[in-house]
């Protein structure tokens, strides 16, 4: 028999009994629907949390703090190291966090390993404003140095700008009075700031970008470098060296070619020296970890009811081979091999996976645009991009695949007992 004549054939006998088949196939149909949708919530959590914590820093950027003490007994109180300074009041964390200090500074940028150290500085701003409107708001302003947020309208601020550039979120559009966030592009914000000595000065930055709603903040912006170093300098201008040569963590970049296996080696050097090191990708690793965990629990309902749906194509097969028992007598006897006798009942059992996952699958595309509809509208409101399930075509052929190839494996089990029928007494029975 040519293959199509046994897909003709097998399908013709998976509808011969047709309340049998279609319980099977309901059973495989809620595996492929259950799988479906938990892997869609899967990815499409992990691609929100990708293009927010992803694009905060560039690849090859370390964010340095002092290393932990492991050795520290949580029971006693911290040893004092004259090395390590304990946070101040000045906001930059917790009043037990420990801080970097200049010498740290000067020490890692001594190393030929590591470009560009930095300290990771903070602006406290008293307002921005837009030029000829009254209303004032308050911002945080961060130094757009490797940061590629998602924006709505314009671009990310230049490392190259010849003039004061900011991109802020676009909800200070709606806030000055734009009904557009692209409206906002190309106008000139004022920021004040007061230092130690209670000076007062403004800056002025054009506002080039307007950034999606993210895992950042609504109110944080990103000014161009400069003009951030110039804000900062202001206003730090009369806090006791001390306290200016204290630091919360750095920030360091190394080669982009390294490999992972020379990156740890760079992380262990410096974890040697009393320092934590880590990327993005690293540090935001915990919460992927954690995602993928309820996914893959969540999936563990959907291959349950697969198994399920496993034993139930080896039972519908088996009484099929019963049934049909003559018939396969018959057919042998007209000359049909046992490779063919196997291929009808293995097809069948693949058509059965098919069919199911055909069905879960198209039920949980439709499902799942009512689903993210409801949830943009109601409790996801406020967490703008995130599309709750997300259905690659990719996925959704794996997850049919693996149905229909756990469908052929339940299906052997009757294939090979239909093919080792002998055929005289096959048509004997009764």
């Amino acid at each position: 028999m040519k293959l199509l004549d046994i897909l003709q054939t097998a399908s013709a006998n998976m509808v011969r009994n047709k309340s049998r088949s279609s319980l099977t196939v309901i059973a495989i149909f809620i595996g492929a629907f259950t799988l479906s949708l938990t892997n869609a919530a899967g990815l499409g959590i992990q691609n929100y949390l990708s293009s927010q914590l992803g694009n905060l820093g560039a690849e090859n950027t370390l964010g340095i703090v002092p290393k932990p003490d492991a050795s520290q007994d949580s029971s006693l109180p911290v040893k004092y190291n004259p090395d390590r300074k304990k946070n101040d009041v000045r906001g930059q964390g917790p009043s037990s966090s420990v801080l970097l200090v200049q010498k740290d500074l000067d020490k890692l940028k001594e190393r030929t390993d590591l470009q560009n150290v930095r300290a990771v500085r903070n602006l406290s701003l008293d307002f921005v404003q837009l030029e000829g409107v009254a209303d004032k708001y308050q911002v945080d302003l961060s130094r757009a140095s490797g940061i590629t947020t998602d924006l709505v309208a314009g671009r990310l601020v230049s490392q190259d700008a010849t003039e004061p550039e900011v991109a802020l979120p676009k909800v200070y559009a709606k806030g000055f009075g734009f009904d557009k966030p692209e409206d906002l592009l190309d106008k000139k914000v004022t920021f004040q700031l007061t230092n130690a000595k209670g000076e007062t000065k403004a800056y002025t930055a054009k506002v080039v970008g307007l950034q999606e709603k993210s895992l950042i903040g609504s109110a944080t912006g990103f000014i161009s470098i400069p003009e951030f170093d110039a804000m900062y300098s202001f206003q730090t201008e009369g806090l006791p060296k001390a306290q200016l040569e204290q630091y919360s963590a750095f920030f360091a970049e190394f080669d982009k070619d390294l490999t992972d296996s020379q990156l740890k080696t760079l992380q262990d050097s410096l974890l040697a020296d009393g320092y934590e090191a880590k990327t993005i990708k690293q540090q935001s690793q915990i919460i992927f970890s954690a995602v993928t965990a309820v996914t893959t629990v969540l999936n563990g309902f959907g291959i349950i009811a697969l198994l399920a749906a496993a034993f139930g194509i080896v039972n519908t097969l088996l009484m099929s081979v019963q049934e049909r028992t003559k018939e396969i007598g018959l057919m042998k006897a007209l000359g049909l091999g046992r490779g063919t006798i196997f291929s009808l009942f293995s097809i069948e059992a693949v058509l059965l996976g098919f069919w199911g996952s055909l069905l879960g699958i198209g039920f949980a595309r439709i499902a799942g645009q009512v689903i993210n509809t409801v949830a943009q509208q109601t409790f996801l409101k406020d967490i703008e991009g995130l599309t709750l399930l997300i259905f690659p075509y990719g996925s959704q052929l794996l997850i049919a695949a693996g149905i229909m190839f756990i469908a052929f494996l339940s299906g052997t089990i009757p294939a090979i007992n239909a093919a080792k029928k002998d055929p005289i007494e096959a048509l004997r029975y009764e």
